[in-house]
């Protein structure tokens, strides 16, 4: 988990390369679940309940929301990317200068600080133990407590 542009979606692809599990493309499997559920709405809750039901774990996932939403529930370990404001405004200024498109462009930069904090609260209420800490690059991967 982690802001818009915190490297999210690179460290997946290659978390899941190296340790062999697959990598869940959440846009994909939005466009999916719409297809054959043919309706337009989906919150992020509801596709990962479509997602279970169609995969079985082991898996990565990645989303911008997945702890504010409080939808970690099932994790076993969380990776918290929050690399400095400034990283993170450089790989949207590259996305935009692509033309990429995506929900990424209704996230205020002003407001980058406080998804953050919101991130690193919820990471902290999971319980768990922290597995690994680097305030340089603000990664934090924490082990959840089986339930």
């Amino acid at each position: 988990v982690g802001n818009v542009g915190s490297g999210k979606t690179t460290f997946a692809r290659e978390l899941s390369r190296a340790v062999g599990y697959k990598n869940i493309d959440i846009d994909q499997w939005f466009q999916i679940f719409r297809q054959e559920q043919q309706h337009e709405a989906a919150d992020l809750k509801e596709l990962l309940g479509y997602i279970l039901q169609k995969e079985k774990p082991p898996f990565i996932i990645n989303h911008a929301d997945l702890l504010r939403q409080d939808l970690v529930q099932d994790a076993d370990m969380v990776v918290f990317l929050n690399p400095k404001r400034e990283e993170q405004l450089k790989s949207r200024q590259l996305r935009t200068e692509s033309g990429a498109e995506g929900e990424w462009q209704a996230v205020n930069t002003d407001d980058y600080d406080k998804i953050a904090e919101q991130n690193l609260d919820k990471l902290q209420g999971l319980g768990g133990e922290a597995k690994y800490t680097n305030e340089k690059s603000g990664t934090i991967v924490r082990v959840l407590e089986n339930k």
